[in-house]
């Protein structure tokens, strides 16, 4: 990201962030935000981990420059966090009857999301 257009696309980020924490939880999902895991590939910090009814998710958010292809993004994005060690440490922390599907919430800064971001956004509810 160029430095000219770093500070919106942050902006950005974190007001997807926002939202995302808290709709959820009106639909009664348990959020947490920005936990750290200690994983054997570094210490990874996906945005978001919800959980209910022994279903997970962990959702990370990514806001990047037009000229991306949101597919390769997403599918990029998803894979960081496909680390055993942290998904069995996600899945015994959340109760979790399954490890927790992976997935990103990609969009352009000018406001244009990925196929699957808005895929995952509509299965979870979150449509307005």
């Amino acid at each position: 990201m160029c430095n000219r257009t770093h500070p919106q696309s942050t902006a950005r980020h974190d007001c997807i962030l926002r939202y995302l924490a808290r709709t959820p939880r009106e639909k009664e999902w348990h959020v947490r935000e920005e936990l750290h895991y200690r994983t054997s590939q570094g210490t990874k910090i996906p945005d978001l981990v919800l959980s209910r009814n022994g279903h997970c998710m962990v959702l990370d958010v990514q806001v990047v420059g037009t000229r991306i292809d949101l597919s390769e993004a997403h599918e990029a994005r998803r894979r960081k966090y496909l680390i055993p060690d942290m998904l069995m440490h996600i899945t015994s922390a959340t109760g979790a009857r399954s490890d927790p599907m992976v997935s990103s919430i990609i969009m352009t800064y000018r406001g244009t999301w990925a196929t699957e971001s808005a895929r995952i956004l509509l299965d979870l509810g979150l449509d307005g």
